[in-house]
């Protein structure tokens, strides 16, 4: 049988699955709040404090600063490097005085940026002291500065030495050619070559000399920048933030929660979506049945709204696969309640409108909603009745309301200690065959009750309905081992949404006028004993009822084949 496509999750769905975990993620949130709180009340405070300097050309570039940040002679990139080096910490520690830290902690306190399109330095120092971080900001801003303008210093001084040393070598040469010049005749042809030499000479020496008097110039007013923007001492705290702090601590909890929710509901312990039980039981599902679904105790679902063409589809799905002969399924829940009881009603149903004989069989007393109730008949005589040989089974048979070639049997009012047998139960689907070419019983949990094996054991098809937020995954697997311990095919699952049946107690549906002008005055029949209660020793029924036909005959009157 080809299995219903499997819906995905819906935004509807996740927002189920929020408001089931809405404390977990309420917890998770208030404790991210208070440990971003606490975090904010125990950490140490950090004040920062900022100097911007101006960069400028120092002289001893070749060229002028360029436009951008790391173009031209002057990069300020390298500049931003050299803030954080050891020899300006060196010099900062000297100006801090006594008490200063290392000049390694002072470089790891101190963030230099650079903003855009300009040739400005901000200098940050973090402490934990506002006058101490405003006084590490100034230290290491001119710190900076005057290394900056020592090393131009140096260097425009060794260009100056270099340049000086040449022209001493170059006047010296000019003084041997002069000295060469004054031996010879100024008509000789030696003497116009020294006197070309000579002038060559005096033209690097003009030059040497000129550059010599502009770079010892340089250094003596060498210039390295200045400071445009004095730190002042920090009013506030920068960290920690409490508002960051405490927002970080949210979203961390609110993430914690998520995690934690994703996990439970991947290996949780319930079926939550159809899914699950495709997924986690290796069930097929038949169909679903849509969401915030309003269950009537005392109805069956419209032929023509949501739910009722959901089980018109399921009714041709079950059809096709079981053939044309009369068929036998059993509707079996996974847990107590009325899942079944909701899912065997509305399948007979579908199947009687499509205009087939049904018989509607409940097997057990059920839940808040029952088979009978919502069918319109009432629950006695029933199955118990004619397994106890208390009632005939033409007098089990009752029409429901509304539904011309529909029949109920209901549970019955005779509990004995001993269950059916197989040969009970096959015995009853045999005659229900000769009247109904469908027969839809509905079974107490294969899981739990003894009952529901031996009522599948004889039918044709078995299928499981499951209902969310109540059936565990161990149950359905349970109920699916159990149809395969007997042999019976599984045709797949009805899948239920979360808190669709109510769980109030059942409507009393009143009795047929024929059947309470039967009965007169009689005791209603008790519930049946439940099964975990021992029987007592001479194993006779906790309750007797006499024996009836479709007339109220007594059931001497009958022939045989009535029984």
């Amino acid at each position: 049988m080809t299995a219903a496509p499997v819906p995905g999750r819906t935004l509807g769905d996740y927002v189920d699955v929020l408001k089931r975990h809405r404390w977990l993620l309420i917890g998770a949130t208030v404790v991210g709040l208070a440990c971003g709180a606490g975090y904010s009340a125990l950490a140490p405070k950090k004040y920062e404090a900022v100097t911007s300097v101006l960069v400028q050309p120092t002289g001893a570039e070749e060229g002028s600063l360029a436009q951008g940040r790391t173009r031209g002679e002057i990069n300020l990139d390298t500049e931003a490097q050299l803030v954080k080096s050891t020899e300006v910490a060196v010099l900062a520690a000297t100006r801090l005085g006594e008490g200063a830290a290392e000049p390694a902690e002072l470089s790891r306190q101190v963030r230099v940026t650079v903003p855009p399109n300009t040739s400005i330095l901000d200098i940050t120092f973090v402490a934990s002291e506002p006058r101490a971080a405003r006084a590490g900001a100034q230290a290491f801003a001119t710190a900076y500065l005057e290394h900056r303008a020592t090393s131009a210093y140096t260097r425009l001084s060794e260009q100056a030495g270099a340049t000086a040393t040449e022209l001493t070598e170059l006047r010296g040469q000019r003084d041997e050619l002069s000295a060469a010049m004054d031996e010879l005749k100024p008509t000789s042809s030696r003497y116009a070559a020294l006197k070309n030499d000579r002038d060559i000479l005096d033209n690097e020496i003009a030059d040497l000399t000129a550059r010599n008097s502009r770079l010892r110039t340089a250094a003596e007013s060498v210039g390295s920048g200045k400071i445009i923007s004095e730190a002042d001492v920090p009013s506030t705290a920068a960290s920690p933030h409490r508002l960051v702090n405490m927002a970080g601590g949210a979203t961390i909890g609110l993430l914690a929660a998520l995690l934690v929710m994703a996990v439970r509901m991947r290996f949780a312990v319930r079926i939550w979506h159809p899914g699950d039980v495709t997924r986690r039981c290796d069930v097929e599902v038949l169909t679903t049945l849509p969401g915030r679904l309003r269950i009537k105790p005392t109805d069956v679902f419209g032929a023509f709204g949501p739910v009722g063409r959901v089980f018109g589809k399921l009714r041709h799905e079950v059809a096709a696969a079981m053939g044309d002969t009369t068929r036998v399924i059993v509707v079996a829940g996974v847990a107590p309640g009325s899942a079944s009881s909701v899912v065997s009603a509305n399948l007979a149903a579908a199947l009687a409108r499509a205009g087939d004989p049904v018989v509607a069989v409940a097997s057990h007393p059920g839940g808040p909603v029952t088979l009978p109730s919502q069918l319109g008949v009432p629950a006695v005589p029933g199955l118990s009745d004619v397994f106890a040989d208390r009632a005939r089974l033409t007098a089990a048979l009752h029409p429901a309301a509304r539904q011309p070639l529909l029949h109920v049997i209901g549970p019955g009012g005779c509990a004995t200690a001993t269950g059916p047998t197989g040969d009970m139960v096959s015995e009853v689907y045999a005659r229900l065959k000769d009247r109904a070419d469908w027969v839809v019983v509905d079974a107490a949990p294969l899981s739990i009750s003894a009952d529901a094996q031996f009522m599948a054991g004889p039918a044709d098809a078995v299928i499981l309905a499951v209902e969310c937020g109540r059936d565990r995954v161990d149950e359905v697997l349970d109920a699916v081992q159990a149809v395969h311990r007997i042999g019976v095919p599984l045709l797949g699952a009805v899948v239920l949404p979360r808190s669709s049946v109510p769980t109030e107690a059942p409507l009393t549906v009143p009795r047929h006028e024929d059947q309470s002008r039967r009965q007169g005055a009689r005791r209603p029949a008790p519930r049946p004993r439940p099964r975990d209660v021992m029987p007592s020793p001479d194993d006779t029924p906790t309750e007797t009822m006499p024996v009836v036909d479709a007339q109220g005959a007594p059931a001497g009157s009958g022939t045989a084949d009535d029984h």
